[in-house]
């Protein structure tokens, strides 16, 4: 056990040696390879990156259902169960009229009190801001809605519906363009890399082929050269 340590450590201090020996090819090695992946992982960080800010800019795609003033609480409440029972929707949040002028306060910042005189007659609509799965479905669910507002239960309850469709197709388009482009570039820097390493490694052997040979003829195995 104790002659295979030896050995171990003999070889390893010998590698050692041979980049020390043969500095400016090892350095060039050294930059190549560091480059060569350093690209690599800089293009999959862009990638992962740009999927991120997509997801965030994706969760504005919502659909928003301004109610009918007239409606009362209890056809909110119901109107708000139904449209959750409809399928790729994930959440229905209810946002009252009240929270509304509370936040045109708010984005109007110092301006807000112009808008103190309709504390008293408050022209705001209730509103239901639905988070959905699945874009393709944006059209399904707003013909949906628009039956609901035709039933006995909820009937003249929807006044407006604002789906933003078009900015969640054109999100999707954005969305499958940069996914190919950036996996067929992590598929061509992959290639680079493997070719550049090979070529790397064949001038790094070709460097050292005199030091090889004397290794060859005084019996040293392959495992040994090559380690």
């Amino acid at each position: 056990m104790k002659f295979r340590f030896y050995n171990a450590s003999y070889v390893i201090r010998l590698a050692f040696q041979g980049i020390f020996r043969n500095g400016l090819m090892s350095l060039a090695t050294i930059i190549v390879l560091t480059s060569a992946l350093l690209v690599t992982g800089c293009t999959w960080a862009l990638k992962v990156n740009l999927d991120h800010n997509l997801k965030e800019i994706n969760s504005y795609n919502k659909i928003v259902v301004f109610v009918s003033k007239e409606t009362e609480d209890h056809t909110v409440a119901l109107l708000k169960e139904k449209i959750e029972n409809i399928s790729s929707v994930e959440k229905v949040e209810h946002i009252t009229k009240d929270d509304v002028l509370r936040s045109l306060f708010e984005s109007y910042g110092d301006y807000g009190d112009i808008l103190q005189m309709y504390d008293d007659d408050n022209p705001c609509k209730d509103e239901l801001v639905i988070t959905y799965s699945d874009s393709s479905r944006v059209n399904d669910i707003t013909y949906q809605i628009n039956n609901m507002n035709e039933e006995e239960e909820t009937m003249g309850s929807v006044d407006k519906i604002n789906d933003r469709r078009e900015v969640a197709q054109k999100i999707d388009e954005i969305k499958d363009v940069a996914g190919l482009i950036f996996t067929w570039l992590m598929i061509l820097l992959l290639v680079v890399s493997v070719f550049i390493i090979m070529n790397t490694i064949k001038l790094a052997v070709f460097s050292r082929r005199e030091e090889v040979s004397i290794m060859r003829y005084v019996g040293a195995s392959g495992f040994f050269v090559a380690f």
